[in-house]
């Protein structure tokens, strides 16, 4: 057989696991990469083939246009996967596709490959709500540079564009418990929690795994259905997995020590200095520093915006995964709900280690619960910013909840955590 005959003769797999014509030929031009094994190849349709979830949400994805292309991520980068609204690619590790099916330690893999799936997936139905979201904010920051000296303050237009992320991401967590346990609900009507607990370590966003006294149950915040253990994407689940996934620590951006807030905010800030470094060149009167809530950077709740979430914004996060705004030269900004100063400096990602004890030890408290800590630096100052400490992330364990359901850890189950 030729090197990618094994593509083309698949056509009755991906056809009657009941992937459209115009599905096919997308997948079949992904295995026809030269950087994918026949071997990958063959995982990812296995993965595809195996999940009626992503059968459907990926045939509507691309009937709707939402999806052309699948290939995968540059080499370095730090995101389990990623979908470009802009050229409409969802792009996948190369890693996810390197496992041995036939061996059940690595099966974590297979299950990690098919959440990114769905999850990737679920972020092309969102790209309209996105684009929308990215429109206001331009429009917000045009009018916020055009009040008097003084009175101009970012945040909130952050605030609310940072929302439409939370619940993206949210939702798209979602999507990607649902697309694994799709096939599993399939194959074993008697499906229960320890099944779906020791797939992923993705799963540790949905149900907490009590190894001392070896229970597993859903995180307390989540409404599920009690019989098929269904997640469906209502204001409050959508909640829960923004507080269980988005608000918690992460390995974002290129230093990969970044959470989303911090990583998603270097966008908004970029967009926001210049608009308002450029109001100040026409309007010389204009000298007040920019204006931003960092500490107390709150975020409207998805289950009710009348409420916030407190996830602060970090001076050296943000910076050291690059801020590239258009000022050479540092701009001084203040902390509004402080009164602390700073500046924010333009920088390129630059993997250069130093000692850790050049940094302060940095505690984030999240609002509702979760805490986490880096050590790494916080608001350093300009001269010290090329610099990166190495930082370990810890994340908080879990509320207690009361009547855990006691299911016992699978015989001979791998541990989930070892996947990408």
């Amino acid at each position: 057989m030729a090197e990618k005959d094994f593509v083309i003769d698949n056509f009755d797999v991906l056809h009657n696991a009941g992937y459209s014509k115009q599905a096919i030929e997308i997948i079949q031009k992904f295995g026809m990469q030269q950087n994918i094994t026949n071997a990958g190849y063959r995982n990812f349709i296995d993965v595809m083939s195996e999940s009626p979830f992503l059968v459907e949400k990926f045939n509507q994805s691309v009937q709707e246009g939402r999806i052309r292309n699948l290939l995968f991520l540059e080499s370095g980068a730090s995101e389990g996967g990623h979908y470009d609204s802009g050229t409409q690619t969802l792009r996948i590790p190369s890693v996810s596709v390197v496992y041995d099916p036939s061996n059940s330690d690595q099966m974590p893999f297979k299950y990690a490959l098919m959440f990114v799936m769905g999850h990737e997936i679920q972020h092309s139905f969102n790209r309209e709500i996105q684009n929308y979201a990215r429109s206001r904010y331009m429009d917000e920051i045009r009018k916020e540079v055009k009040k008097p000296d003084g009175e101009r303050n970012f945040t909130a237009p952050m605030a609310d564009y940072m929302a439409v992320y939370r619940r993206d991401e949210a939702d798209a967590q979602i999507a990607g418990y649902n697309a694994v346990l799709s096939p599993m609900r399939q194959s074993n009507p008697n499906l229960k929690l320890k099944d779906l607990a020791y797939t992923t370590k993705r799963m540790a966003d949905f149900l907490i795994r009590d190894y001392s006294k070896r229970l597993v149950k859903f995180h307390g915040d989540y409404q599920y259905d009690s019989e098929t253990f269904v997640i469906q994407p209502t204001d409050k689940n959508l909640e829960a997995a923004a507080h269980h996934y988005f608000d918690r620590n992460s390995k974002l951006g290129c230093q990969r020590n970044s959470n989303y807030v911090n990583h998603y905010v270097r966008s908004m800030l970029e967009i926001a200095i210049d608009a308002d470094l450029t109001e100040k060149a026409r309007n010389p009167s204009h000298k007040a520093p920019f204006a931003l809530d960092m500490q107390g950077f709150k975020v409207p709740r998805i289950d009710n915006p009348n409420e916030f979430t407190n996830i602060p914004l970090n001076e050296y996060l943000i910076e050291s995964n690059g801020l590239r705004i258009k000022s050479d030269k540092p701009v001084p900004y203040i902390d509004t709900s402080t009164g602390n100063t700073g500046y924010f400096d333009k920088m390129e990602c630059a993997h250069i280690e130093v000692k850790p004890d050049q940094f302060a030890a940095m505690s984030l408290s999240v609002s509702g619960g979760g805490k986490f800590s880096n050590a790494g630096g916080f608001s350093v100052g300009s001269n010290t910013k090329a610099a990166l400490a190495n930082e370990k992330q810890l994340v908080s364990e879990p509320k207690k909840e009361a009547a855990p359901e006691k299911e016992t850890k699978p015989d001979n189950a791998p541990e989930p955590d070892l996947d990408f």
